[in-house]
């Protein structure tokens, strides 16, 4: 059986970049129950976990690179690319390949209506979780479209694979509990193409109850 001694510093700081934003955390956690060796094994345990789901979302999900490869399909084609191109093609699967994404694309006005029972109700009674997908910047810089809506960039999620992620790690990683299956998630952006790159990742999960805001904050804060 290998055995694990000190690693060296630059050693451990390459696996770390596999590692979720709290790493620092479960670090020092596994160093004050044991030694060096048993936090070493739990951090290439967990970093082999995250390359794996890495490597399996980067195959199953489109990338926004697929947005490239899809608008020179369609320069060929002489059709003209749009947000709403964009989203027809992946929920009809012509960007991923992975067949149709179940979800339902909604406008400013009903928009409002899912904010007002949600911030009312909270996810308990109103059954909607709204996450945001922009960057922490840009969510900064417009504000929030309601105080309880979460901030999880695209990036990240494709990254960690996150609605994949067990509940207890989600909510440790990302500061929320995750969406339960039976919950509507309903995803915004800045003009609602990453929100729908964020159903399809939910729809992978097995998610089905899910919703797009297509206008997004450029709507939201400038309509």
């Amino acid at each position: 059986m290998m055995r694990f001694t000190d690693p060296s510093p630059l050693f451990v700081s390459a696996w770390t970049l596999f590692l979720p934003p709290n790493h620092n955390q479960a670090l020092s956690r596994y160093s004050k129950r044991s030694s060096i060796a048993f936090a070493t094994r739990m951090l290439l345990t967990r970093a082999a976990q995250l390359q794996l789901q890495h490597q399996t979302i980067a195959r199953r999900l489109a990338s926004p690179d697929a947005f490239d490869a899809a608008q020179r399909r369609l320069r060929k084609q002489k059709r003209h690319w749009s947000a709403t191109t964009a989203i027809s093609m992946i929920q009809s699967g012509g960007v991923s390949g992975q067949g149709a994404v179940p979800f339902r694309n909604i406008g400013k006005a009903e928009m409002k209506e899912i904010l007002e029972d949600y911030t009312e109700g909270g996810r308990e009674d109103s059954q909607y979780c709204v996450i945001d997908v922009r960057t922490e910047e840009e969510v900064q810089y417009t504000g929030k479209l309601a105080e309880n809506v979460y901030t999880l960039p695209i990036q990240t999620i494709m990254r960690y694979n996150a609605f994949a992620m067990d509940d207890d790690d989600f909510e440790e990683a990302f500061g929320f509990e995750k969406p339960q299956y039976d919950e509507t998630i309903v995803f915004t952006c800045k003009s609602g193409i990453r929100s729908v790159y964020a159903c399809q990742a939910a729809s992978m999960a097995g998610y089905s109850n899910l919703i797009n805001y297509m206008g997004g904050s450029s709507e939201w804060f400038h309509s």
